[in-house]
């Protein structure tokens, strides 16, 4: 991502989802850790459950998510410098399933709708990342 304006972080937004999907059907997690901050813990919770489910010889299929940032608002400190933002955003997922080693589907998701909230910021690599992220009702 070239931009660090609201732009750069709306665009990194939805490309966070497209990088979740990717985890999510393929198991690998590398680039999800990259694109987090260390101490994000809905990140964190969600790469470690897909590691554990392709670990133990498992799959997710579908559950593809995609996001559409609508609008990114400035986290300032005191005197104003801009640490990061908040990015608002409707993620769409299709439906989905947890299958184990042995073929057995052991979880099922419903396709869904739901509004979401990020904290994005810059790394001290100059890249963006995600510092929290929650569903809102």
């Amino acid at each position: 991502m070239e931009r660090d304006d609201a732009e750069g972080a709306k665009a990194f937004a939805e490309y966070y989802f497209q990088v979740a999907s990717f985890a999510q059907a393929t198991g690998d997690t590398r680039q999800l850790a990259r694109v987090q901050a260390p101490d994000c813990r809905a990140c964190t919770g969600a790469r470690e459950w897909i590691d554990d489910v392709y670990s133990a010889g498992g799959k997710i299929v579908g559950g593809h998510m995609a996001a559409r940032a609508l609008a990114a608002t400035p986290l300032a400190v005191p005197g104003g410098r801009t640490i990061g933002f908040s990015v608002s955003a409707r993620l769409q997922s299709s439906r989905g399933s947890v299958v184990n080693q042995l073929g057995e589907t052991t979880r099922k998701a419903a396709a869904s709708s739901a509004r979401v909230s990020l904290s994005v910021s810059m790394s001290t690599e100059g890249e963006w990342q995600v510092e929290f992220w929650e569903k809102k009702a």
